[in-house]
């Protein structure tokens, strides 16, 4: 178990991903709220369980726990929303992704930056290709998203890349 703290921005202009292979990830809720988030997740080859619970609106404590193919399919929802999405690891300090969503979501591309203390995590500042901050917003959270209808989603995302005056959200940042 440990401390996840985290930042999210849009991705205003893609980087460079050459070299760089994604993973996909599927993800399914069994419990989603401000305090307490519990779900199953595929990451690639990987199964897991994970459990967050909020100690600050900023910080929650992250327990993951591998388990079997089987078991992943025994215990995923069988209704409700799927969230698919490439993950493309950038950095490790800090440990810096983008994660590009299909599907329902598909559209919405995200930095996700993660620290080791609140510190950190005030004192960096978005790199060039990054834009708005949606780190409190439920384009934020995977477990807000899900709660989103399309035309929801859609519009709040549009909202934000209006106000940013996005360009070209598939453009490479140079």
């Amino acid at each position: 178990m440990h401390n996840e703290i985290e930042r999210k921005f849009l991705v205003q202009k893609m980087p460079k991903l050459r070299g760089i292979t994604p993973v996909l990830q599927e993800r399914y809720f069994i419990q989603s709220g401000d305090l307490v988030e519990e779900g199953f997740k595929r990451k690639g080859r990987v199964f897991e369980h994970e459990l967050k619970i909020a100690i600050t609106p900023d910080e929650r404590t992250r327990e993951v726990v591998v388990i079997t193919k089987d078991e992943f399919e025994k215990f995923k929802p069988k209704n409700g929303h799927i969230i698919y999405r490439d993950s493309y690891p950038i950095s490790k300090k800090p440990l810096l992704s983008i994660k590009k969503y299909k599907g329902d979501y598909e559209g919405l591309v995200l930095a996700e930056v993660e620290f080791d203390s609140h510190e950190e995590a005030e004192k960096w500042r978005p790199l060039k290709w990054m834009g708005a901050e949606v780190t409190d917003t439920p384009l934020g959270k995977d477990s807000s998203l899900i709660l989103l209808s399309r035309k929801k989603f859609k519009g709040i995302l549009g909202d934000i890349e209006e106000r940013f005056n996005f360009k070209n959200i598939e453009g490479e940042a140079s």
